[in-house]
């Protein structure tokens, strides 16, 4: 069962008229709410198997540093993408708009 979204401070972060914000739930309950979900089963022995599809993971070209003053002399950008901080807040922004009327588990 989700709380209010200003409970926790969600709306400082910019999330609005989301369905429902859960905190910290056990696992058992985050179990029975994948499962009602239909995210995931039941398998023998009683783990919770989920399906990711084709894109699980994380990958490595999707990790980005912002550069601004503290960054930009002192990260190894040969191994780090670089994100200005105006890329940064389109990101934020889409990501609190493909929120908007979910619930969110944090």
């Amino acid at each position: 069962m989700g709380v209010r979204n200003d409970a926790h401070g969600a709306d400082k972060f910019g999330f609005k008229s989301l369905a429902g914000v859960n905190w910290n739930l056990p696992d058992t309950v985050l179990v029975e709410h994948a499962i009602r979900n239909g995210e995931g089963t039941l398998v023998q022995g009683g783990a919770l198997c989920a399906e990711t599809g084709v894109h699980a993971g994380r990958s490595p070209k999707d990790k980005h540093v912002v550069v601004d003053a503290l960054t930009e002399n002192t990260v190894w950008w040969g191994g780090n993408r670089k994100l200005s901080g105006a890329n940064l807040q389109l990101l934020h922004d889409d990501m609190i708009a493909h929120a908007r009327g979910k619930t969110l588990y944090a």
